[in-house]
């Protein structure tokens, strides 16, 4: 299966390449001149309160997908076939591509259906963080993010040469349910 031709804001395939995808990108070391770091893989998660990031504006690198998320394991790709047996354990997230200010790149899952404070300020935040850089900082007390644009004029993002299909391999290989024989899926209808 060839990503780079992928569409990923309809369902996925579930057959993704299991080859390794490195990538360089430029980072900024207190000089503010430019390093290169290699980055193997892209991680599923929110950025840290402390990290400022942007989102990449393109929506081809926002991807509509079901997920398995678990404080135990990486988040897990679910292929669609598997949504009605697995939708009590499954989510439909939308992934978008932030880079942090170290040059970290990041799949941030959205909640796109949810009504809370919590998914409400974090899709604001998508929003702002397309034009500048942004803290998204968890306040539990309101139950919701506040979001802080960066105060200094920072420079704009150094986005790798990546096609949004390399981006989704580097996040998701080796990290997809594709079926009930896979142990998570084997494991979360009680099989043995």
């Amino acid at each position: 299966m060839n990503l780079n031709n992928m569409k990923f804001d309809k369902k996925p395939k579930a057959n993704i390449s299991t080859k390794n995808v490195s990538s360089l990108i430029a980072v900024r070391d207190e000089f503010e001149t430019p390093i290169i770091q290699v980055q193997e893989f892209i991680t599923v998660e929110k950025p840290r309160k402390e990290e400022f990031f942007r989102v990449h504006p393109d929506e081809s690198y926002h991807f509509n997908v079901l997920v398995y998320e678990s404080q135990h394991r990486p988040t897990h790709l679910v292929d669609p076939c598997l949504e009605e047996t697995l939708k009590h354990f499954i989510k439909r997230k939308k992934l978008m591509l932030v880079i942090t200010r170290n040059g970290e790149l990041k799949l941030f899952p959205v909640d796109e259906n949810s009504n809370s404070k919590w998914a409400q300020s974090s899709r604001d935040a998508i929003k702002r963080a397309q034009k500048d850089w942004v803290q998204l900082i968890p306040v539990r007390a309101k139950a919701s993010n506040i979001i802080r644009t960066a105060s200094g004029d920072l420079s704009q993002p150094q986005w790798p040469n990546l096609s949004p299909g390399e981006v989704f391999t580097a996040a998701f290989d080796g990290l997809v349910i594709d079926g009930l024989e896979h142990p998570i899926a084997r494991m979360l209808r009680g099989d043995p």
